[in-house]
């Protein structure tokens, strides 16, 4: 499936740590659901951009990772 996503929502994606994806998935998907189709999350395409949005404004996860962090 090609992506529809924009370039900033691709970008916004990316910088994300690995951690506050973690975090976003298990906020959306059950435990059991996650390992019984850990190839669903192979790569990015099930985030949602605008959930992802969501998720950040109302958590105190790390944001981007810049360059001060690398």
């Amino acid at each position: 499936m090609e992506s529809t996503r924009s370039a900033e929502d691709q970008k916004l994606i990316d910088s994300l740590p690995m951690g506050t994806v973690t975090a976003f998935r298990s906020s959306i998907f059950l435990p059991s659901f996650i390992s019984d189709n850990p190839h669903l999350f192979i790569n990015d395409t099930w985030i949602d951009a605008s959930q992802l949005r969501v998720f950040l404004a109302r958590t105190e996860f790390p944001g981007p990772k810049t360059a001060s962090h690398e």
